[in-house]
């Protein structure tokens, strides 16, 4: 019987990518109908678009081995500290488009041994890129994400099959590998971001302390201060179920808003927080409510990013719902969780200006039960009436 290894979500984009090549942008979003008209329904958001665009530009560039650009495109890129709507690094983006040929075949169903067989071919290859371009940061970081994620996939893998001991192997081996390189390259990465968020996403195979990893994901957001995704991170990689702890996780969130003040203004907290909350509400315990609201309403309101809106209202509306799916929730911590809940009408009804119904699903199912990933229409239907119900309401 044939096994794959089940990569992360966020890689399925350049998964089918490899697979089916890229395809041109769909037109610009519509703007806000008029006042009571219906929102409309974004079901390809901007996020995507631009996603596969970057991954499609780092698969070409690496099937045809012109490296020294896609060295020069990616220090590029992470100078600018350009990102995606939801934050994503766009350099990150261009890395794990290059190594997607290699993830796919590491996704694919072939059977174990010929799975590993050109796995490991294709890891050397770029392997053979990296040793012909040894001063090319861009390239060292398509094989540090190239690594990282065939070694969290073996972590999963030896999760659900734990009699296969070279999952476990591989495991080790890769995170080792991604690790080294980062070493490597510490000094001619110099204040780079994409190279700090890396390393952020090698933690756990270095199993540092909760103060250490604090410091690597604060020392992230310092070269990266307008950028939510690193507070997001950072807050989930805190929680003591990821050997973090509450109070670590406190202060850090507080010395992070202070470094990203200067471009997000109170969001900073918000975001620090933000997911955090979704997994563990015992972080109300040490929450400035009235800083948390405020960086809230911050967020919501951001430029109008419509990805930023969507995710804030569902944050409201649905994470911070009363009765959400969960088995046991807090009664002492019930009414700062109604305090946000209690936003939700606000957030629809003054900031979003479209529905990004996947933003919205996607919320849903991280605090519903465990379930298979439904197909992308029923996907884009059930977050739609989600959405829709959340408009109702305000």
């Amino acid at each position: 019987m044939s096994r794959s290894i089940a990569l992360a979500p966020a890689l399925a984009p350049l998964l089918r990518l490899a697979r089916t090549g890229f395809r041109p942008a769909a037109p610009a979003r519509p703007r806000r109908p008029a006042a009571g008209a219906a929102l409309p329904v974004i079901e390809e958001t901007a996020l995507e678009r631009e996603a596969a665009t970057h991954e499609a530009q780092g698969l070409f560039l690496a099937r045809q081995e012109r490296w020294d650009e896609l060295d020069t495109l990616v220090r590029s890129c992470d100078r600018r500290r350009a990102a995606l709507p939801d934050g994503q690094p766009v350099a990150q983006r261009l890395a794990l488009g290059a190594a997607s040929d290699v993830l796919w075949t590491a996704e694919a169903g072939f059977d174990t041994d010929e799975r590993m067989r050109r796995t490991g071919c294709g890891v050397a290859q770029l392997e053979d890129a990296l040793a012909a371009h040894p001063r090319a940061p861009g390239v060292a970081l398509v094989l540090v994400h190239t690594h990282l994620s065939l070694g969290w996939a073996a972590r999963r893998e030896a999760a659900t099959e734990p009699a296969r001991p070279e999952a476990r192997a591989a495991l080790h081996a890769h995170l080792a590998r991604a690790g080294q390189i980062l070493d490597r390259f510490a000094e001619a990465a110099g204040d780079s971001a994409a190279f700090a968020a890396a390393r952020c996403l090698q933690l756990p195979a270095r199993r540092p302390g909760p103060e250490a990893r604090a410091r690597a994901y604060l020392d992230l957001v310092a070269r990266d201060p307008a950028n939510p995704r690193h507070l997001r991170d950072m807050g989930r990689s805190l929680l003591p179920r990821r050997t973090g702890t509450l109070a670590t996780l406190e202060r850090a969130a507080r010395e992070a808003a202070a470094l990203s003040e200067a471009k997000l203004g109170p969001a900073g907290y918000f975001w620090a927080h933000m997911d955090a909350l979704a997994e563990d509400e015992r972080v109300f315990e040490r929450l400035d409510l009235e800083w948390f609201l405020a960086g809230l309403d911050a967020a919501a309101a951001r430029h109008g990013d419509q990805h930023a809106a969507n995710t804030v209202a569902a944050f409201c509306a649905l994470t911070m719902a009363p009765h959400h799916g969960r088995a046991r929730l807090n009664p002492a911590i019930a009414p700062r969780r109604a305090a946000v809940h209690d936003r939700a009408p606000g957030v629809c009804r003054d900031h979003l200006h479209e529905i990004h119904p996947l933003v919205w699903a996607e919320t849903a199912a991280a605090i519903g039960p465990e379930r298979p990933v439904p197909p992308r229409p029923r996907r884009v239907a059930e977050g739609t009436a989600l959405a829709r119900a959340a408009l109702a309401a305000a």
